[in-house]
């Protein structure tokens, strides 16, 4: 079971039922939704960058390799070669991924955890993508179940300047999240929790590195007859001081005119203090969460490995997210939902079933300096991928 897994479990048992892979395991036919292979695209350069690579080298490798996996997926889902309009998408959401991750660099440097734009202290990075894998005790006497694992990928683990613990996680945005539902987050907190179990000392904090799925957008060229014709527009649109000041002088225009430096201004503000396209948090750990966490998972795998009743929740806020809403919506109007599962679902493989393959565990490290050494060789032997 993964950490997100227990998420889903308590948010709605009939999505978890339908989709978990220790369930019914139903994926829809078709590609995949671009924005889960774009943020773990992005996941993949942010981690080789702490590892020593080059990011965008490694952000190509892993495009070329899930370029490659989606054609297999698709085929084997849909029975069909992908169109030339689903490869263009695909193209073009690539492209973007290229772009917002030379941005991330352009505005944190190449040492993006030195604190300077971070709001945190000078991290030193340490290891990334860490797979575990811990043995959950767990009653199984009368369960169909042979053993209980909690499984999960923590992004990034970091020491600060007094050689305290910190781990991070990467994640893609496209509407901020408000700090106060971070500090407590579940899956922050249980991340934390397992790091503890696998080094045997506290983690002091967490960096949620928020990076938006979007680049900066170019003002336009004014038209009409007024006395801003040709200039730039003043309208608040999501993009950064340096881009519209580039946009200036692309439009031969003067950055220091008047009718320009108040709006640089207030750009240059929200850069410092409101970025729009990266945030980051630097968050607590509570000893008290992570215990309370530990005594919350343990009684969700109880109820999980012995065939719970299975529920459903239809939230005022909607389903929009949910990837098995439409069989949900065929069971609630009484319609076929059989006939929907054959004619548009397959079943699915376990996601995270490769990363398993080269996972840390309270059998195979026992300090930080075994998860260290672990990560670096689990590094040196990713596959290189080519055409």
């Amino acid at each position: 079971m993964s950490v997100t897994e227990l998420q889903e479990y308590m948010r709605c048992r009939r999505q978890w039922d339908y989709s978990s892979a220790n369930r019914k395991s139903l994926v829809q036919r078709g590609a995949p939704r671009k924005e889960l292979w774009m943020g773990s695209a992005m996941h993949a350069a942010l981690g080789a960058q702490i590892m020593g690579e080059d990011p965008m080298e490694a952000l190509e490798r892993y495009i070329q390799l899930i370029r490659k996996e989606t054609a297999e997926e698709y085929l084997r889902r849909v029975g069909a070669p992908m169109s030339t309009e689903e490869w263009l998408a695909f193209d073009e959401s690539a492209v973007l991924c290229h772009r917002v991750i030379d941005n991330y660099f352009k505005h944190f440097g190449d040492t993006p955890y030195n604190g300077k734009k971070g709001k945190h202290p000078k991290l030193t990075p340490l290891a990334s993508e860490i797979t575990f894998m811990i043995p959950m005790p767990v009653d199984l006497s009368t369960s169909d179940y042979d053993v209980v694992y909690l499984v999960g990928t923590i992004d990034a683990l970091f020491t600060d300047p007094n050689g305290g613990i910190v781990i991070g996680d990467h994640k893609t945005f496209s509407q901020k999240a408000d700090i106060r539902d971070l500090q407590l987050d579940h899956q922050f907190t249980g991340y934390a929790a397992c790091m503890q179990v696998l080094i045997d000392q506290p983690v002091d904090h967490f960096l949620y590195n928020g990076v938006n799925k979007k680049v900066p957008g170019i003002p336009k060229v004014l038209k009409g007859e007024g006395p801003t014709k040709g200039r730039l527009s003043r309208e608040w649109i999501d993009t950064t001081a340096n881009t519209y000041r580039r946009a200036i002088l692309d439009n031969g225009e003067d950055p220091t005119d008047p009718y320009y430096s108040g709006h640089l201004a207030r750009l240059l503000e929200r850069d410092t203090n409101n970025n729009v396209f990266f945030i980051r948090h630097y968050l607590d750990v509570y000893p008290s969460a992570v215990r309370q966490w530990w005594d919350n998972t343990l009684a969700l795998l109880e109820e999980m490995a012995h065939d719970p009743v299975i529920t459903f929740n239809r939230t005022w806020t909607g389903c929009w997210d949910c990837g098995v809403r439409d069989l949900c919506d065929a069971q609630l109007k009484g319609q076929d939902v059989e006939w929907l599962k054959n004619e548009d679902y397959v079943i699915g493989t376990y996601g995270t079933k490769q990363a398993l393959e080269s996972t840390v565990s309270p059998e195979t490290v026992g300090s930080i300096s075994d998860l260290i050494e672990f990560a670096q060789k689990q590094h040196e032997k990713l596959p290189e991928v080519t055409g």
